[in-house]
């Protein structure tokens, strides 16, 4: 009945509400999906899930196509199968604000409806290559399974059947005839929950009918197993296309590009083979109640496309206004990319255009050419070195020191100094070199050479190798200091505990333990109760205690008072007195 309905197009009335919704998000979608470089590289994947509906031996041989006879093969496949000719027309997917009826069938585009088709193109070319393939696979079928012979009108029509099964039944194509029973809602609110569910929902179809069919007893288990692994093995292509994009996008440029590849893959197609996650609305519900479970506070599907065009305008005035008036966070770059989220509203992909751009020279400047050169010029451009937030902190400064370090640890001494110069004279001299000496003592160098301080150990070596990379003396010197300080080389306690036994090596604890704290800015008289205080703590209370043992009292009243430090007594008996009294 539904089928029927939806021919008339008498599925019900959109709501006042479905309209608005739909109208806001038309645009919003289309833009989102625009001359977006991650969701192109997908497209060709959907041709191994045509394993489903052709024997695998075909679609082998339909990637075989000569280039130069492609656009011969697609012409043939679009006189012969109309479904081809409709996809060709621009019919990328459902509900995305792309060609108009009156563009489908006048060819009239306005200049804003030609730049917005313009940014679907390889969109519509991913589709084309698989489509192009799944038509030569078709032929290839008709050759391994008739007489006919090419050329002839009884072999392309053959090779049309088989194309338009295969496509009827594992590609997506905005028809009535072809789109889920939830797609063809005419109200606008269902539209919204069902956008980008194309593929998904094609990909359950397929296994939900193979499963029907094997329930059925019209497939075997073999059979219906089989869909499954298709299934499974299509996601995987998909996750591992995608999973380029993202590697290229991510800022985790710490990790090598193979390392965020491979991560992001494995993330994503976790995320694919979520059977609920192909069913249209049921898939948010059922995240949306594991990140409940999981105790995520709050769970988001990013399906609010028909408020999120005027919020992404409202959010574009305040970074405008936050720049020009010098507390914005980004730079003029940063602020253009940030802002391009409000040409969304008018279905202009201008957002997706710059970020992929973007990755693309994050990727040469990080992961090909790994120049400081370049990745400084990128920060420079993108992020504001002078920046504070609300607690009048600078919040950019461990960005640009790092990239400086980054350009001293490969030998790029004029990089690393152009930063630091930089960064002194917006910042101030005194704090970059108090922060620069903080960030620099975690070096694993420095902290050797620390370490080897503290041991009273020569590090000239260490420091030969950090000038070598461009590194100061003061630079060094500073950052020893710094990492120097974080070595406390003995428990107060264990110091205690070594000064009151004299025992093996505790003459060489106590002077490593003075160099410790006049590293930390502390006079002789500070160290001397410094050391008091941990033996104080650690055998007041025993010596009080064994007041009543003289025996007891007198060996540790011995022990304390034979401490020295600087050549003098630690404690006098007029101190151990005073012990007894409180």
């Amino acid at each position: 009945m539904n089928l029927i309905r939806d021919l008339n197009g008498g599925r019900g009335d959109e709501s006042t509400a479905g309209k608005l919704a739909y109208g806001a998000a038309g645009l919003y979608k289309g833009a989102l999906v625009g001359g977006n470089l991650r969701v192109a590289i997908q497209q060709p994947m959907s041709y191994a899930r045509a394993w489903s509906a052709i024997e695998g031996e075909y679609l082998l041989k339909g990637l075989s196509l000569p280039l130069a006879e492609a656009n011969k093969e697609w012409e043939l496949a679009k006189k012969y199968a109309p479904i081809a000719a409709w996809k060709a027309m621009g019919s990328y997917d459902i509900n995305l604000g792309t060609k108009s009826t009156r563009t489908l069938l006048t060819g009239e585009e306005t200049k804003l409806e030609k730049a917005r088709n313009a940014t679907f193109w390889l969109l519509e070319k991913g589709d084309e290559f698989a489509w192009k393939r799944l038509w030569y696979a078709a032929e290839k079928k008709v050759e391994g399974t008739t007489n006919l012979k090419k050329g002839t009108e009884e072999y392309y029509k053959a090779a049309a059947e088989i194309f338009n099964d295969v496509i009827d039944q594992t590609q997506v194509v905005d028809t009535v005839l072809n789109r889920t029973s939830a797609m063809k809602s005419k109200d606008g609110l269902a539209k919204v929950a069902t956008s980008f569910m194309s593929e998904p929902s094609k990909t359950y179809n397929v296994v939900y009918r193979a499963y029907s069919d094997y329930k059925k007893g019209k497939i075997k288990a073999d059979k219906f197993i089989k869909t499954l692994m298709i299934g499974a093995i299509g996601q995987a292509l998909v996750s591992a296309a995608a999973s380029l994009l993202s590697a290229m996008r991510s800022k985790d440029k710490e990790k090598k590009f193979g390392d965020r590849y491979v991560d992001l893959f494995l993330n994503d197609y976790a995320n694919n083979i979520k059977f609920w996650n192909t069913i249209p609305i049921i898939g948010e519900k059922v995240e949306a109640a594991l990140a409940s479970l999981s105790g995520k506070r709050k769970y988001s599907s990013g399906n609010d496309f028909a408020t999120k065009p005027i919020e992404d305008v409202m959010t574009s005035i305040r970074d405008l206004v936050d720049y020009a008036k010098g507390d914005s966070k980004v730079g003029l770059v940063g602020t253009i990319y940030k802002m391009s989220n409000a040409a969304n509203a008018l279905g202009i992909p201008l957002h997706n255009m710059l970020r992929d751009a973007g990755a693309v020279f994050d990727t040469f400047a990080y992961d090909i050419s790994d120049d400081a050169n370049i990745q400084y010029f990128r920060d420079k451009a993108v992020f504001r070195m002078e920046a504070k937030n609300n607690s009048d902190k600078y919040v950019n400064v461990n960005r640009f020191l790092s990239s400086a370090l980054k350009a001293y640890s490969v030998g790029d001494k004029d990089t690393g100094d152009k930063i630091i110069k930089d960064m002194q004279e917006k910042l101030g001299d005194d704090f970059i070199n108090e922060k620069l000496e903080a960030t620099l003592a975690g070096d694993e160098t420095i902290a050797e050479m620390a370490q080897k301080k503290l041991d009273g150990v020569d590090s000239s070596a260490e420091r030969e190798y950090l000038h070598n990379h461009g590194y100061s003396d003061s630079m060094i010197d500073g950052a020893v200091t710094k990492a120097f300080q974080e070595l406390k080389p003995i428990k107060d306690d264990e110091l205690a505990e070594q000064l009151f036994e004299r025992s093996e090596g505790y003459k060489k604890t106590l002077d490593n333990y003075v160099n410790y704290q006049i590293a930390k800015g502390n006079d002789s008289k500070e160290i001397r109760k410094s050391i008091k205080a941990a033996v104080t703590k650690k055998y007041k209370q025993a010596y009080v205690d064994a007041i009543g043992n003289p025996a007891e009292s007198d060996a540790i009243l011995k022990k304390i008072l034979r401490i020295t430090y600087e050549g003098k007594q630690l404690y006098t008996e007029k101190d151990l007195k005073q012990w007894a009294k409180k």
